[in-house]
């Protein structure tokens, strides 16, 4: 395997990290128990990307 090169994000890129990360752990079981929480479960994506 090879070495991982790191970099610091550059701002415009935020947008893109935040979902990126919100689609990995759409499925965690501590996140979807919040799904009977919110008023639609549609919002479900968009809470955990906020």
């Amino acid at each position: 395997m090879g070495d991982m090169i790191y970099q610091e994000a550059r701002l415009e890129e935020y947008e893109n990290i935040g979902k990126l990360q919100a689609n990995s752990f759409l499925d965690s079981p501590f996140l979807t128990i919040i799904t009977d929480v919110l008023k639609k479960s549609d919002y479900y994506p968009a809470f955990v990307e906020t």
